[in-house]
This record gives structure tokens, sequence and C-alpha cells, in this order.
């Protein structure tokens, strides 16, 4: 039987499933495989990859890298300090401050499979400072969302052919991704809002090119053709929902939306000309049972009016739903009661406030009444 050793040079464990399984009834091809994997991996090791998803880049290989980045701060993949590594024809991530393509692949991604990149103000900070997200294609191959980094405001301290001494570190990864041919995807016209994806707070990226919410996991971006109409749902004074309909009949809701931003984002629908679905008759058939519910809390408001008037409660909640205490059912009761001091549960009004003084005592002012607060639970 022939050697099948170099197998274990195979990081993905599927890959070096299929390549045994092939070479089991191929036996011919065992060594054109075991002549590949030697050309393109490196010498495997008894120590076992925890990050490796694919084998070792061809590039790092037989090329030198054209920027090296120890020590930059990403979000996604990973929330930790990571080495930004490129090359002509793939981005390598690898660990901390690496300063050498020796060290073991946390991640990488071909340049042909990225879409592209933004490069966009980080927000909610005091100091001015960037993000930068790397966007994959669609399925990414390596099964992950993006690459998000922050780009240091600073000279740059990277290495490779074309990092140059006493550049600014943005100026840096730019140029190296405009030089490989990666699109650009913001602009000046580019615009963000805060918005809720689910639960997650993260923030809308409206640009020419199409629109991005980040910067936590899972991002999503959405190229600007594949939309196929947006919608405006759950409006109130204050906010709205934004609907997103995809190719492929995927909806996404995006909550939670300030309303003064709403002209920003209906003129940017308007002026790339997208499909606004908000008066379809689906949603208009929701929009009139709404109205509808609040004629009736119109009139129900009435009586919620008439019973505040009377001394009673309305709860927030729907129109018109009015909540009765119990213990108003003796007006009588509530005015004369007579707080027991040896009850445990620091003041609980008694049934009866004369059973001990034959009726006609303890009775107290409610403004002297002394209370004990009660204690809480926790």
């Amino acid at each position: 039987m022939a050697d099948t050793a170099f197998l274990d040079a195979i990081a993905d464990s599927d890959v070096r499933d299929a390549v045994a399984s092939y070479i089991s009834t191929h036996s011919d091809a065992t060594s054109v495989f075991a002549s590949l994997i030697s050309h393109f991996a490196p010498p495997s090791t008894s120590k076992k990859r925890k990050h490796s998803p694919q084998l070792h880049p061809s590039s790092a290989a037989a090329t030198a890298p054209l920027l090296i980045a120890p020590g930059i701060s990403f979000s996604v993949p990973q929330r930790k300090k990571l080495t930004l590594a490129i090359y002509s024809d793939r981005i390598v991530l690898l660990p901390g401050t690496a300063s050498t393509t020796d060290s073991e692949i946390i991640y990488s991604i071909s340049t042909r499979d990225l879409t592209g990149y933004m490069y966009l103000p980080t927000p909610a900070r005091a100091t001015k400072s960037y993000t930068m997200v790397l966007l994959p294609r669609t399925p990414s191959p390596n099964k992950f969302d993006a690459m998000v980094f922050a780009v240091p405001d600073s000279a740059a301290t990277f290495t490779g052919t074309q990092a140059t001494d006493n550049e600014h570190a943005s100026a840096i990864i730019l140029r190296v991704l405009s030089n490989l041919g990666i699109p650009r995807l913001d602009d000046a016209q580019t615009f963000a809002v805060e918005a809720h994806r689910g639960t997650k707070d993260g923030y809308l990226n409206f640009s020419t090119h199409g629109v991005l919410f980040g910067f936590k996991k899972p991002i999503w971006y959405v190229p600007k053709e594949d939309i196929d109409a947006v919608s405006y749902e759950s409006i109130t004074r204050v906010t709205f929902n934004l609907m997103i309909a995809v190719a492929g009949d995927e909806e996404v809701e995006f909550g939670m939306i300030d309303q003064e931003r709403f002209g920003e984002i209906d003129e940017y629908v308007k002026k790339w000309r997208l499909a606004d679905r908000s008066m379809a008759e689906e949603r208009m058939a929701k929009s009139e049972l709404k109205h509808k519910h609040h004629e009736n809390g119109g009139e129900l408001s009435k009586a919620e009016q008439k019973w505040r008037e009377q001394g009673g409660q309305v709860e927030d909640g729907a129109p018109g739903e009015l909540s009765v205490d119990e213990d108003d059912d003796d007006e009588e009761d509530d005015e004369n009661f007579e707080i027991d001091e040896d009850d445990d549960d620091g003041g609980s009004p008694s049934e009866s406030s004369g059973e001990e003084d034959g009726g006609g005592g303890g009775q107290q002012d409610d403004d002297e009444a002394d209370y004990d607060e009660p204690e809480s639970d926790e």
C-alpha cells in the first residue's frame, strides 16, 4: 500500500478525508497528490493547529509579503490583536505581533474571493478614528463573514515590499489594497444611522455600492443591485423600522431607527430608485388593522379620561386597558386602616382597624402614617 503520511499536512479534515477516499480507489493518483501537497503545504508538525481552516497559502511560501502590519486591533473574526499580512494573491491573519510569515495562520482568504472593502469612521468615539471592513463574496469559502479591524491613527511601523518609512498606517493599507485592485465600497456620500437587528445594536452604512450593517458579528452586507425593495414599518413619533428585501426572498428588518434620519434614508431610496413597498397591499392591510385598533382606542380613551376623573388608574398598555385596584372596593376601608407594628412584613394594613380597640381607635391621617420600606428580596 502506498505511503499516505503526506495527508497529515492537510489541515482541513473534510479535504483530507476526500483525498484519502479518492486515492484509495485511484492508487495511481497518490504520487500526484503527494507532489501537490508537498509543493503547497509547509512541513507537518506534531502540534495540531487550532484555527487553520486551510493549507498554508502558496503566496506565503513562494513570494514575499507586500505588507506585514503587526498588533492590529481586530473585532472580527476574533476580538484581539492580530498581525495583518497582505500578499499579491491573498490576505492572511497571524497571531498577535508576529513579524514574519512563519507563524501559525489563523485565517486567510484569496483576494479573488473579496467583494471589496469599506473604510469608515468609527462611531461613538471621542477622537476621530477609522474602521476597515474587508467583505468576502457570498458564500465565503472560509466560512466567516468579514475582517473588521481598527486602522492605527499613527505613523506605521510596518514591513513588506510596499511598506515605506514615516507613512501613515491608513495610507499604506489603502494604497496596498488599491494596488491589488480590491474595490472600495464607500465614498464621500456614505452615511451611517444607528439601528438594531434583532437584539444586536449596530450601524447601517449606506453607500453608493450597497448597505452594510456592523460592526459586530454577524456583519451583513448587500450590494445595491441585489436589493429588491424596502419598506418602512412600526412608525412612531420617535422611531421607525426599515425592512430590506434581498434577492432570493430574504427580508431583513432593522429597528429602532431615529425618526430624524428618515429623510436621509428615504432620499437614498429615491436616488437609487429602490422599490418602496410600504404601500403594498399586504402591508396596507397590516396598517389598516392598526388604524382600526387606534380608532377603537379613541372611544376607549374617553372612558379612560372619565375613569381618571373618578380616581381610577390606567396602566401603560393598549388604549383603554383600565386597571382597577382591588383594594378600592370599599373607600372607607382605604381611609381607615392601621399599621400593625408587630407585623413581620414591614407594615401591611390590617383587615379590620377596630378589632382591638372596639372599632373607634387607631385611625390615622395618611400623611401621619409611618411606613417601613419593604425589604428587597435581593
